[in-house]
């Protein structure tokens, strides 16, 4: 199911088991998707999962009743049936909760073929405690799966009478009577049910039929009878219903007005959020979404981030779009210089890092920002940063801490902002008049390279590279890459070493070595990507820059930390995650501090030896505890 079909998700008609059963005519799924324990998504061979994880998990487990429960519901839901039934019988011998471990049994029983069996435990449990709804939902699988229809019939409707809010039992009652007389005899199922004192489920199939006559008065004294009913907290499934409901027939005011008070994101997590951030997004409410989105990020849910990151950015827009449609006149564009490699920027501990420089070496600056667009851009509409803009400034960055690494020269990056909308992107080409216009305003730099970023070609992109020589007021040398858009990184360093061989055949600067510790990482698009966003997060600190807004702050450090993971004895990006954490605390401690524990379980694991180990692992524990 694509991520837009599970807004507004509507329960089927049938009731999404705790437990689902297991048919000839479903395929198997061949392999399971975990996440480890820094949020990172695995996916493993069903038989590698149950023979690695589940199993000896189980094992591990078998004085643990909650546990071992958790995890025989895991494995059912996976299809591993005979394996589970050993366990399925421990659990009914150790569990203090006698419904839960008898009720585990008879599924085990079901689901491996063995219905009497089921059945026996099932009355042996009657017998000692006395009858459930879910016992009683139970037997009655039991009898239907020997053919005992009186039985089935007469027992689900015990159970309903036990407890009409169980999902699994009302959704196969109502299904029943759909087979039998198809919407209209749901419907009226779905009423007999909700006479019940305590029966609040069904109630929500009776609301939904009358926002569906668009008898929305109606709806709501039977969603606050059903609301009334369940008690606090709220259950979720009672909330996501609710407003699926009320979203599928267009009353979005309604879900902030009616569901929004009951939410809370610990209990009800994505379920509700989901359908909650949608509703307050589209009546214009974006803080309001933002807030909620944030609440659900609290949750440190790794499957849950995807759909949150899609959120975020959707809000982001909605602002943006507020803030073309009430902005008047031209913003004030800012200069923002990065002297030397991003990562050392206002951070003094990393300079040590570096070659010390005498002040006399050749300067070179880097100019980044404009990308021609296949339509030319128009008016001072701000929008959100697309491929080509971030790489039209992760570039110049690049090219910068790699001249002045590789070189006795001093490098610089001049990035423009936007006041109060963010980092702005040029939609014409830097040629030679444009940079000297730009190093005419600059005094220092003996160089000055503009980067162009060429998007019309269909084909693939053309990064075009220009360098200008300030004090003789010429063009010296015109750099062309063709990069593709999926996979910048190749083209980008190709660019990169065209322009060190063309520096030190010219003899503009004294080559040097780079220090050893001085990698770029194999994935070279995600360090561009990381590189951008640092700088991103360095605006939002900036005193001078009034900020338009940081997204994604959480996928920001996240990221830089699994690009660590992914090479851990590089020290470049555990340099990259310092800086990044160390301006992120200034503008969101929050996010550093949701992050803390997987910072510090990596720092542990994974150390880095050599004298910048120190210097970096010293800064990382002290924004840590800042």
């Amino acid at each position: 199911m694509g991520l837009l079909q599970k807004i507004f998700g509507k329960k089927k008609q049938e009731a999404q088991h705790a437990i689902q059963e297991k048919t000839a005519a479903q395929p198997q799924e061949e392999l399971i998707q975990a996440y480890d324990s820094y949020g990172r998504p695995v996916q493993v061979s069903k038989k590698e999962w149950k023979d690695k994880v589940l199993l000896p998990n189980l094992e591990k487990s078998k004085q643990d009743p909650n546990q071992l429960y958790n995890l025989l519901v895991e494995g059912f839901n996976d299809g591993f049936a005979d394996e589970l039934l050993p366990f399925a019988l421990h659990l009914q011998q150790i569990d203090p909760n006698a419904e839960r471990g008898s009720v585990m049994l008879a599924i085990a029983y079901l689901h491996t073929g063995q219905p009497a069996k089921a059945e026996e435990i099932l009355q042996q449990y009657i017998k000692q405690y006395g009858a459930t709804g879910i016992v009683l939902t139970n037997l009655a699988k039991a009898y239907d799966a020997q053919g005992k229809e009186e039985l089935t019939e007469s027992t689900l409707w015990q159970a309903l009478a036990q407890d009409p809010n169980q999902d699994n039992g009302l959704g196969w009652y109502i299904a029943r009577y759909r087979d039998r007389g198809g919407d209209a005899a749901a419907l009226e199922a779905y009423r007999r049910v909700a006479q019940f004192p305590n029966s609040w489920r069904a109630l929500l199939w009776v609301a939904q039929s009358m926002l569906q006559d668009q008898d929305v008065t109606a709806a709501k004294t039977v969603y606050e009878q059903a609301i009334e009913r369940a008690g606090t907290p709220v259950p979720s499934d009672l909330l996501m219903q609710m407003s699926g409901d009320l979203g599928n027939t267009g009353y979005l005011k309604e879900i902030r007005t009616w569901v929004a008070p009951h939410f809370d994101a610990t209990y009800h997590g994505l379920q509700v959020g989901n359908n909650l951030i949608k509703a307050t997004l589209e009546t214009g409410h974006a803080e309001e979404a933002k807030e909620i989105v944030n609440q659900l990020f609290e949750q440190q849910r790794p499957d849950w981030e995807e759909t949150l990151r899609y959120w975020e950015n959707a809000i982001a827009q909605a602002n943006i779009e507020k803030q073309n449609s009430s902005t008047v006149g031209t913003p004030e564009i800012i200069g923002l210089e990065i002297k030397g490699p991003l990562w050392i920027y206002r951070h003094p501990a990393f300079e040590k890092l570096l070659t010390k420089r005498t002040g006399k070496e050749p300067r070179f600056a880097f100019i980044g920002g404009a990308v021609l667009y296949p339509e030319k851009i128009t008016g001072n509409q701000s929008q959100l940063s697309d491929v080509a803009g971030r790489l039209s400034r992760s570039i110049p960055l690049l090219l910068a801490e790699a001249t002045q690494l590789n070189n006795q020269a001093q490098s610089s990056t001049l990035i423009y902002y936007a006041q109060e909308r963010g980092f702005t992107v040029f939609g014409q080409r830097l040629d030679a008049g444009s940079l000297a216009a730009i190093a005419s305003q600059e005094e220092g730099p003996d160089y000055v390279f503009g980067l162009t970023l060429n998007t019309t070609p269909a084909d693939q992109w053309m990064l075009e590279l220009l360098l200008f020589q300030r004090t003789e007021k010429k063009q010296l040398q015109l750099f062309t890459e063709a990069i593709q858009a999926n996979n910048p990184a190749p083209g980008v360093i190709r660019l990169r070493d065209q322009m060190l061989a063309y520096i030190a055949s010219e003899g503009l600067a004294s080559p040097i070595d780079a220090p050893d510790w001085y990698q770029l990482p194999a994935d070279g698009n995600d360090y561009l990507l990381r590189l951008e966003q640092q700088l991103a997060v360095i605006a939002e600190s900036h005193p001078t820059l009034k900020s338009g807004g940081l997204v994604g702050d959480r996928e920001i450090v996240n990221g830089t930390l699994l690009l660590c993971l992914n090479a851990p004895k590089n020290p470049l990006p555990r340099i990259l995650l310092a800086q990044t954490l160390h301006h992120m605390q200034q503008v969101h401690p929050a996010t550093v501090e949701a992050y803390k524990d997987k910072i510090r379980q990596f720092e542990e694991t994974h150390p880095l030896s050599g004298e910048e180990a120190t210097i970096i692992h010293q800064d990382i524990r002290e924004t840590l505890r800042s």
